[in-house]
């Protein structure tokens, strides 16, 4: 029994160690919206300096262009019950801006009643600055390649995946008429 006792605390400890070092933030909640727990990454990725003692506090973090919305996600979450995620921008107590998504999900017992509610925030700054970097990177192709005065076209096996307004006209085509334009 004592053994099993000693496993028991060791695991406890380990798992302790584990949610402290993980680079996601992980929180859990009360049926009722009040904070049980909240591991480090997740005071950092929220900006909050000491554990909140509602569901809500860490709104203020929310930067305010998206309050509003993360405010409704959080509403209609409670009200549906369902999982489901969000990204939005938390804004730091020394100004800086953290793209994140957050995720919650309803706890259920065997009987299928909630007894709480679990979720993680995780840090997405950087692959929204690489979606940017596309993006921008995508246009400035496009804004070439539509100006050039020769046909350019980009093809998969069967299908126009992207065809220039050069080759569109000396095709005789509409764009709409290939694929992928």
């Amino acid at each position: 029994m004592s053994s099993d006792l000693a496993e028991r605390g060791d695991l406890a400890s380990r798992l302790q160690s584990v949610l402290r070092a993980s680079p996601v933030g992980l929180f859990a909640l009360d049926p009722n919206g009040k904070v049980t727990y909240v591991n480090d990454a997740a005071m950092r990725l929220t900006g909050l300096s000491e554990t909140p003692s509602d569901g809500m506090a860490w709104l203020s973090s929310v930067h305010p262009e998206d309050r509003e919305r993360v405010y409704k996600y959080w509403r209609n979450f409670f009200r549906d019950k369902v999982v489901s995620q969000i990204e939005y921008r938390s804004v730091l107590a020394d100004g800086t801006h953290l793209s994140v998504l957050g995720e919650c999900r309803p706890e259920m017992d065997e009987h299928g009643n909630i007894v709480g509610y679990v979720g993680s925030v995780v840090d997405i700054t950087q692959r929204k600055a690489i979606e940017h970097a596309l993006r921008k990177s995508e246009a400035k192709f496009r804004q070439v390649a539509n100006s050039a005065l020769v046909g350019i076209a980009m093809t998969d096996e069967k299908d126009f995946l992207y065809a220039n307004d050069a080759l569109v006209r000396m095709l005789g085509y509409r764009p709409e008429d290939l694929a992928g334009e």
